[in-house]
């Protein structure tokens, strides 16, 4: 599987462990792939979602 289609799953499950799942994976095979993809294009690390506090 490529990498990019594994990044796009991180980012449209929102976390590595759902991405995983569903790609039949174990998490840490996502996590380094994603690694390597952001050393590869020299990005970066992936953050998670940024949040504001309501008010």
């Amino acid at each position: 599987m490529d990498s990019l289609e594994i990044f796009k799953a991180v980012v449209n499950f929102g976390v590595v462990t759902k991405a995983a799942a569903n790609l039949n994976r174990v998490q840490s095979n996502i996590t380094t792939r994603v690694k390597n993809l952001e050393e590869r294009l020299s990005v970066a690390p992936a953050q998670g979602p940024q949040t504001r506090p309501c008010m």
